[in-house]
């Protein structure tokens, strides 16, 4: 074997075993030689002083640094349950649940109709959770109200919890028509139990409200309270915008159960 160095290849020759002298060395064609050279030693070498590291094996320092991590834009999924809620919410609200098509809903959140029960197995649970975030989302505004008067003012306290629960169902809110009790008298069982517990959860903070009220003996609690949420609930079938505000009906129902007869301490007005 003979072998020849170029100056920055190594070209291997072999012998020929065809040729009629076998001590005869016959060189092979270039390309077969340099394809041997990429296999070779020089080529690993060069390969490694190309990727930062020396044929020894040490390490190059390179000046180019890493890329910056993309931050997250947030969860895709959960956007998508917000929108198909909002969605829901609105169509149930104006068109009813029977009247509703799960068609409708993903039509209006541009999604397939089969790609809405990846987050809700059914359109049950569809209502069921716009019941809740409505609920939960009026919950939160009565709280939020009744925590800026002093606890020991218990017909101030429920004077702000009327006042933030009727601003709610009478607002431009998708959700102010689903968590009415006119809505839940129409949907058929178990739907509407179902719905009528979320709300009895609710309705526990106006029990401790009118608890802690100091009203003429042998008046009573409960049908109080049972009267005082049903003017303001029902006050969403016959409200139309104009010189009341949602606050002034509030105010003046809490004023008809707190000074029944004294017509004195009523509010002018019509």
């Amino acid at each position: 074997m003979t072998t020849t160095w170029w100056p920055c290849l190594r070209w291997t020759f072999s012998a020929n075993t065809t040729t009629a002298d076998p001590k005869r060395p016959r060189r092979q064609p270039p390309h077969t030689g340099l394809f041997r050279c990429w296999l070779g030693r020089g080529f690993v070498a060069s390969l490694r002083l190309a990727i930062g590291t020396s044929a020894q094996g040490s390490s190059v320092t390179t000046s180019r640094k890493p890329r910056p991590a993309k931050a997250r834009t947030g969860n895709r999924g959960e956007n998508r349950r917000e929108a198909l809620l909002e969605a829901a919410a609105s169509l149930f609200g104006t068109k009813g649940y029977d009247g509703t098509s799960i068609r409708e809903i993903s039509s209006a959140v541009g999604m397939l109709p089969g790609s809405i029960y990846y987050h809700f197995p059914s359109k049950e649970d569809l209502l069921l959770a716009v019941h809740e975030q409505g609920v939960n989302s009026v919950l939160r505004a009565v709280q939020e109200a009744i925590g800026k008067v002093p606890e020991d003012d218990a017909w101030a306290r429920l004077e702000a919890a009327c006042v933030a629960h009727l601003e709610s169902l009478l607002g431009e809110n998708s959700f102010s028509q689903v968590v009415t009790p006119q809505f839940t008298r129409s949907l058929e069982e178990p739907l509407r139990s179902s719905l009528i517990a979320q709300r009895d959860r609710y309705e526990k903070l106006f029990v401790e409200l009118v608890d802690t009220l100091d009203v003429p003996e042998g008046i009573s609690k409960r049908h109080l309270r049972l009267a005082l949420l049903g003017s303001l609930n029902w006050s969403t079938t016959w409200y139309r915008k104009g010189r009341n505000t949602p606050a002034t009906i509030a105010r003046r129902m809490v004023e008809l159960y707190r000074y029944p007869l004294d017509t004195s301490t009523v509010s002018p007005g019509r």
